[in-house]
């Protein structure tokens, strides 16, 4: 018997005999004893994980759901990708058109919860009917799902007409998706708010959270250093010792690749790695940043300007950044979760 079979159950047994026996509308106790059940699932194994959040180490960047209801409405449909016809053209100089623009009832595009990724979809779970399967019958792509089929042709579909300003009739829908994947966010909520970083879960938010406190627990080793300043240029920080086995370009990113890992900054980027070369941990193979030790002379054109913190001097609330005006400067934008305050 499954975790949600049993929750179901339990639901049904504590609504007592009254809902289960003399109530008449059974059709009502069985969906909510079902809709009850999911969330009660949810909890359980919410409360079974609790361990791992101990250690920002092993906190999951995704926890997989057994079911979950999605809400779509024809009001929020992307009608503007999925059209066909051209509107008001004429043939044979008689003033005759051809070709509608007319919305097609495939590759239906709706918007979806930012974070979930649903494996099947269905219009119940009581009586699923026909399942929809993920790169068959529908994709989902960051907030986006498309259909390869009209949704709203499913059996069984729950559906709720509605009036839109204009007077025409647009409809919402249900359907409830199972094995979903979720976008917990949790090392930031649990960590990154100590850490000062508001972001959502992916690999530099992740790096930056453990960045920020290792440096709180070890210091201001080379080693931070180098990792602090290679999440704040977007730049991957060598961690093992390899071979470099090839160095290409991917979309927006330079690519470095090794026999056991793949290294990455911005395409704009140049690296010192080549085919053949051997890397240690912690070597800069980009050129997003450099480090230079304190009895080093430093080229007064590399210094974009002198950054003072919070509290560096009395009666200064924020932080200071004295910009150096004599040397031209190309600002790079920095990701949501990083600002400068002047």
């Amino acid at each position: 018997m499954s975790a949600l079979t049993r929750s179901r159950e339990e639901t049904i047994r504590l609504l007592g005999h009254f809902w289960t026996q003399v109530f008449l509308d059974s059709d009502f106790v069985d969906s909510y004893a079902t809709s009850f059940a999911v969330p009660l699932d949810g909890l359980n194994k919410a409360a079974n994980s609790m361990g791992s959040y101990l250690s920002r180490y092993e906190i999951p960047d995704t926890v997989d759901t057994d079911a979950r209801i999605f809400l779509f409405s024809e009001a929020d449909e992307d009608t503007t990708a999925h059209t066909y016809g051209d509107e008001g053209l004429t043939y044979g100089g008689t003033g005759a058109l051809y070709g509608e623009n007319t919305l097609s009832t495939e590759n239906r595009t709706f918007p979806i919860d930012k974070g979930f990724s649903p494996k099947f979809l269905s219009v119940g779970i009581q009586a699923p009917g026909t399942i929809l399967t993920a790169g068959e019958d529908f994709n989902v792509s960051d907030d986006s799902i498309t259909f390869f089929e009209d949704p709203l042709q499913l059996a069984g579909i729950s559906i709720r007409p509605r009036s839109a300003a204009d007077g025409s009739t647009l409809r919402d829908f249900l359907l409830w998706g199972f094995q979903v994947r979720e976008d917990i966010n949790a090392l930031c909520s649990f960590f990154g708010t100590m850490a000062g970083i508001y972001a959502r879960a992916e690999s530099r938010s992740t790096d930056a959270v453990h960045v920020a406190w290792d440096l709180r627990v070890d210091g201001a080793t080379a080693r931070n250093i180098k990792r602090l300043l290679g999440v704040l240029s977007d730049t991957d920080y060598v961690h093992s010792s390899g071979e470099v086995v090839d160095v290409f370009e991917e979309g927006d990113r330079l690519c470095v690749q090794t026999d056991n890992a793949v290294y990455t900054a911005p395409v704009s980027a140049v690296t010192t790695a080549a085919v053949g070369s051997s890397l240690s941990e912690g070597d800069l193979i980009f050129d997003t940043f450099s480090v230079n030790a304190g009895s080093d002379r430093v080229p007064f054109e590399d210094f974009e300007g002198l950054a003072l913190d919070r509290g560096f001097l009395p009666g200064i609330p924020g932080s200071l950044l004295f910009v150096n005006s004599r040397v031209p400067v190309e600002r790079n934008t920095h990701p949501g979760w990083y600002t400068i305050q002047a």
